[in-house]
């Protein structure tokens, strides 16, 4: 089922909801969109805040709220909610629910926190029914309770993200300085790399947005002046084929906007046959996770693949003339001291040199609660002090530590970042 956001005539509003996100990558939060869109469709009255962007004022805001819901889709979002919600509870014991990726691995760090609730899964469906049980003062606790993180991975309704009332796009991240739309084409990734946000919350599961929904998307950002595309999902290829033919019907619409995308390594040499008609649709450049050039370094982290298909993507994208930007983790548990030093050695060879910036090469495995690599011995050995929202650890060999400090002083968000896209 597809569903279109509506206004909800005053007199038929049923619960008056604050939508809130606070970091999402420097996009229109989407986690907040569709959300709204869901809300709307069911006749409650929204009022969406991004605090990236916009400030908000506690006193006034909070006034007559039934319910209040705060996005939480990266890492950078964590500590921001928690302040936003000490001050939060200072004006109202209004029920709030954190939900999206990383709430989902932060179940005890949000329990202490008066009435606040931690939604399981995906999330439209079940905010638009505790809105519901919320207008009917009915208990809406049991909707949530002893629920499977996945247990809405298979709802079958799909809402086109609500952008009204969000800051214009022109306010959020540019590509190459043109205003872009950023646009969800699945949730989830088809594989289990251990170090990732991703395969922690969705193990291997995706959830594919219908091409109707993601046509009206793309109109409306059209219509809100993107000149660009970024497809935010982990992995375009985790939905096959399916990607090209949303990107061949989206030109047939709109034949001026170009894009980018997110894809695997091993994808690229996969799909070999099909790079060509990406550029050839306006594809630009392709973000490719390559983490270390090095077997015990993939392997570890069950990439599942090996280091000459870095080689062999690079080679495919640089014949089809499309731009590569790849994300690395060179500060891991698995590496040498010497091969850090060398890593530009790997980056000349590969013909990366100058696609790769000083502070991609200053990132460093992220231990967030919840990881799948905290549960591996080696691992655990490492670990050095518990945080509220991610483990400290130290590399075997001092002069590790040593270099990554000696790059990073005076820059402290690769302490708790291992991704450039967040």
């Amino acid at each position: 089922m597809v569903v279109v956001a509506t206004k909800a005539k005053e007199e038929n509003v049923l619960a008056n909801i604050l939508l809130v996100s606070l970091d999402e990558n420097s996009y229109q939060p989407l986690g907040i969109a569709c959300v709204s869109s869901a809300l709307k469709g069911g006749w409650h009255a929204v009022k969406m805040i991004d605090g990236s962007i916009q400030s908000f004022n506690f006193k006034e805001e909070c006034k007559n709220l039934n319910l209040i819901a705060i996005s939480i889709p990266v890492f950078g979002a964590l500590w921001k909610t928690m302040s936003f919600i000490r001050e939060l509870r200072l004006y109202t014991d209004t029920p709030l629910f954190v939900y999206n990726q990383y709430a989902s691995f932060n179940q005890t760090l949000f329990k202490k926190f008066p009435k606040c609730y931690v939604l399981p899964g995906d999330y439209e469906t079940l905010l638009l029914k505790i809105a519901d049980y919320i207008d009917k003062k009915e208990d809406y606790l049991r909707l949530i309770e002893n629920k499977m993180p996945n247990a809405w991975l298979k709802e079958n309704t799909f809402f086109v993200p609500d952008r009204s009332n969000l800051p214009p796009l022109r306010s959020y991240e540019k590509f190459r300085s043109k205003i872009t739309g950023n646009v969800e084409l699945m949730r989830g990734c088809a594989h289990k790399c251990t170090y990732c946000s991703v395969a922690a919350c969705y193990n291997g599961q995706t959830k594919s947005t219908p091409i109707d929904i993601i046509a009206a998307d793309i109109a409306q950002v059209y219509a809100l002046g993107a000149k660009h595309i970024t497809f935010v999902d982990a992995d375009h290829f985790s939905i096959g084929a399916k990607g090209l033919k949303i990107i061949e019907d989206l030109k047939r619409t709109h034949s001026d906007l170009v894009f980018d995308l997110t894809v695997r390594a091993d994808d690229i040499v996969k799909y070999a046959n099909t790079i060509s008609n990406y550029k050839n649709l306006g594809c630009i450049e392709m973000t490719v996770a390559m983490e270390f050039p090095k077997e015990e370094v993939l392997a570890a982290i069950n990439k599942k693949m090996k280091i000459d298909t870095l080689y062999k993507a690079v080679n495919i994208l640089n014949k089809n003339d499309i731009d590569i930007r790849p994300t690395f983790i060179v500060f891991n548990p698995w590496v040498t001291y010497e091969e850090i030093v060398g890593f530009d050695d790997f980056l000349k060879k590969i013909g990366l040199l100058n696609c790769v910036d000083e502070l991609q090469k200053q990132t460093r495995l992220l231990l967030f609660k919840g990881s799948p690599l905290l549960m591996q011995e080696d691992i655990k050995q490492l670990i050095t002090k518990e945080h509220e929202t991610y483990y400290e650890w130290l590399h075997p060999d001092p002069r590790v530590e040593e270099l990554y400090y000696g790059k990073t002083k005076n820059n402290d968000m690769t302490r708790v970042k291992c991704c450039i896209k967040g």
